[in-house]
């Protein structure tokens, strides 16, 4: 930020809906005037600085130039105030007067002489400062902050430049002229970016790989790592290869219906969407069991493979519909894979309002939030008896739609009502320090040679 470099990922940012209207705010200051603001405020600071620091320096020699003439003038003294010694000369002969003669000739004014009294050695607020242990670079170092937070506020407040409105249009103000080119700036912030990732990264990658050992060893010490142990997720059992269409309208279409043709799968794309759309009507209650095979399997982005039974008593244990009443899935699109002519694909955009309490681990109350998820992908596969073996749900399309952050399935209903569960595969999708290093790297190059 310090150094205005712009983030290496904002090529990703992705656009918003066509049709959507967004708040209309403040147009922000162009990033170059922001970084000659910043580069401004640094370099007032550090100017402020350096000035304190000079006129601190000069005040405390002066001071210590007076405490050793007073020194030296109590060491010649005798203890009742004789001088055995000549009276001490000027350069042009004539005899200097003592500091008491000084004194007494010199007026004193009584206003500011308590304020004199307390920078010498002599005055109360001297002794004070002495019995609260305040040294002088103590003293030195507060000067110096106040006075670089001083000028770095008040630089910070100046009014940036605007543009004039003349009858022919607005007339841009002349930028100042930075100190260091922009572009140098920038190679800078994203050179020091890329020496703070890989550090972090390598240290984290080294934290991680001995953690990593620690849980493994527990694991197979203790035998626990088996209760986390999954099926091996079902292999495609049923391929059929491209067949495209000769009409020459597009390029590598497949040829649907030849494909199902050739396959060697015994059930006809229509009686497989009527069985997936019968699979759905039953929500999973009692009386599925009959269209599902023993070897069935939930597989999800991050849950499963999940056997039959502890798939079914996982999701009766939780209740969706009661927490979101009018929740509706809002399914389209079935339709058969021509290349796994066994498998139904199909869409969902479900939509619901959290007013009811949702059961997941603990009661969540209603909290009265609607929920949109994104366009998600599912499937089911059959076997050739037409039961099904494998479901695979809550597969994001288009992370950019709904109000679940890009997460499908449960994970992206527990985020929308503001449960989200204490891991990263139920939090929206961000991209890694490691990405965004290596996205740095071409941007230095872009700047170095003056196209960025």
């Amino acid at each position: 930020f310090f150094f205005d470099s712009p983030h290496p990922m904002s090529l990703l940012q992705t656009r918003a809906p066509s049709y959507s209207v967004v708040p209309i705010a403040d147009p922000a200051p162009a990033p170059s005037s922001r970084g000659l603001v910043q580069c401004s405020v640094a370099l007032n600071a550090l100017f402020a600085f350096t000035t304190g620091a000079l006129a601190v320096a000069l005040w405390q020699q002066q001071q210590s130039a007076q405490a050793l003439q007073l020194q030296a003038q109590a060491v010649t003294a005798g203890p009742l105030g004789a001088t055995p010694h000549a009276p001490a000369t000027s350069g042009r002969g004539r005899p200097q007067r003592s500091t008491a003669q000084s004194s007494a000739a010199a007026p004193v004014d009584v206003e500011t002489a308590p304020v004199f009294g307390a920078l010498t050695s002599e005055g109360p607020a001297a002794a004070t400062v002495a019995a609260a242990g305040v040294s002088a670079p103590h003293l030195t170092w507060g000067g110096l902050l106040l006075v670089g937070a001083v000028a770095a506020f008040f630089n910070r407040t100046k009014p940036r430049p605007v543009a004039l409105a003349t009858a022919s249009g607005s007339v841009p103000a002349a930028p100042a002229v930075p100190i260091l080119p922009v572009r140098l700036l920038r190679v800078m912030g994203h050179a020091a970016a890329i020496v703070v990732t890989l550090v972090w990264t390598l240290s984290t990658a080294l934290i991680g790989k001995i953690g990593r050992l620690v849980l493994n060893v527990l694991d197979g010490i203790t035998g626990s790592g088996k209760d986390l142990e999954r099926p091996v997720p079902h292999a495609p059992r049923f391929t059929t290869a491209p067949i495209y269409k000769a009409d020459g309208k597009l390029q590598e279409e497949l040829d649907a219906e030849a494909m199902f043709k050739a396959s060697g799968y015994p059930l006809a794309p229509e009686t497989l969407c009527a069985k997936a759309k019968a699979l759905l009507a039953k929500e999973f209650k009692a009386g599925v069991e009959e269209y599902l095979s023993d070897d069935f399997q939930f597989v999800a982005p991050v849950v499963g493979p999940l056997p039959r039974e502890e798939f079914l008593k996982a999701i009766r244990g939780f209740d969706v519909k009661k927490g979101f009443p009018d929740l509706v899935n809002n399914y389209w699109g079935f339709h058969v894979d021509p290349m796994e002519p066994n498998r139904v694909w199909f869409f969902t955009r479900a939509s619901g309002t959290h007013t009811g309490e949702f059961n997941f681990g603990r009661p969540i109350p209603p909290t009265g939030k609607e929920v949109h998820t994104p366009p998600q992908a599912l499937s089911l596969l059959f076997d050739e008896s037409g039961k099904a073996y494998t479901l695979t749900v809550g597969y994001s399309m288009d992370r950019r739609i709904g109000n679940t952050g890009g997460l499908g399935g449960l994970f992206g209903f527990l985020y929308a009502i503001g449960s989200p569960l204490p891991f990263p595969e139920c939090k929206p999708w961000s991209p890694s320090v490691e990405s965004e290093m290596f996205a740095r790297i071409p941007k230095i190059g872009a700047l170095l040679k003056g196209s960025a």
